[in-house]
């Protein structure tokens, strides 16, 4: 790899084991419509144990000779994506710091509308559009991070300010919340971040298992960080769904934590304790089967009743690990979540 003075922006691309992907993005980038001598793909292997290195090498060093910049980062363990950002961005030779993910397609024009949103000083970052092939995803069976701000797939900062910040907070061991994190840590300094709808990025939707959904539920114990270091900044921009906020709401942990201390409060009896213990069980039940329902009938329309059905019992359990998720985060980041 040659240094380059010219090099404008740096795409940093943190990845674990995905070798099924990777290749569609990188040949994305290549095919931007941007001055290859102007920008650097920075990929950083967060400690793959799959074949991710063997599958890419082969095509970088090809990348290189038709005169590509390309910086390949190999982290020896899995340190999560907010450490193996923060390599890429000490690495980083560009102004401006692009992110994507390594599961994404860039468009063509990404690159050069993400980039010339930084018209003025003031402009700290820019995040951009992202698209999925499905029109209506049936959350939490189907995912994809849509329609939300300053996800790390899609956005760009100024190199300066993640230095002025410290970079991603490496405590997000997990990819969720970390991108709102440093986002609020750049407009708390008094800086701007704009939307440019027309850079756009396409992330697939995944379909998910019962597995994937109570692993996708436990990222909200990542909440309680982000309101710790944010309070109502993080509320004004969490996306508008109801379980998202939880001010004192009922998917907060000191909801839950006043209901138990109301029930020990009137323990008088083991007998009566346990009769409490059903009542509150029952009544929890039905919490999640009234916000269960609800869920179903505000996403599914006109779906048949087997799919009903499907993203019903989803969200319940989705809901009720969302749950557990945040009094882990209270205890493991020792603060309530309201």
């Amino acid at each position: 790899m040659n240094a380059n003075k010219k090099i404008e922006v740096s795409i940093v691309v943190p990845f674990y084991n995905a070798g099924v992907s990777i290749l569609n993005l990188i040949n994305s980038i290549f095919k931007v419509d941007y001055p290859i001598n102007k920008f650097e793909l920075i990929l950083v292997n967060d400690g793959s144990t799959d074949n991710s290195i063997a599958i890419i090498k082969k095509h970088l060093e090809s990348a290189i000779k038709n005169g590509y910049q390309v910086q390949l980062i190999c982290l020896e363990e899995n340190l999560g994506p907010a450490a193996a950002r923060n390599k890429g961005i000490s690495s980083a030779r560009g102004n401006i710091v692009a992110f994507t993910d390594a599961d994404c397609i860039v468009d063509s024009k990404w690159l050069k509308y993400i980039t010339a949103a930084f018209k003025e000083q003031c402009i700290a970052g820019v995040f951009g559009k992202i698209v999925t092939d499905k029109e209506n995803l049936l959350f939490p069976l189907e995912v994809a991070p849509v329609g939300h701000k300053y996800i790390t797939a899609n956005c760009a900062y100024r190199k300066k300010v993640l230095l002025e910040v410290g970079g991603f907070d490496e405590r997000f061991k997990h990819p969720f919340r970390e991108d709102t994190d440093i986002a609020l840590e750049i407009i708390k300094r008094g800086y701007q971040i704009v939307f440019e709808e027309n850079a756009i990025v396409y992330h697939p939707f995944r379909k998910n298992n019962l597995k994937q959904i109570i692993k996708e539920a436990f990222m909200h114990q990542y909440d309680v960080l982000l309101y710790k270091k944010h309070s109502k900044m993080a509320a004004q921009a969490m996306e508008s769904s109801w379980f998202s906020k939880p001010i004192l709401g009922p998917f907060s942990s000191l909801f839950f934590i006043l209901i138990a201390v109301v029930t020990i409060f009137f323990l008088v009896s083991f007998k009566k304790f346990i009769i409490l213990l059903v009542l509150f069980l029952f009544f929890l039940f039905l919490f999640f089967i009234f916000y269960g329902y609800k869920f179903v009938v505000s996403r599914t329309y006109h779906l048949p009743f087997e799919v009903k059905l499907k993203v019903f019992i989803a969200s319940i359990v989705y809901l009720f690990s969302l749950v557990i998720a945040r009094i882990y985060g209270s205890l493991k980041f020792k603060t309530i979540l309201i």
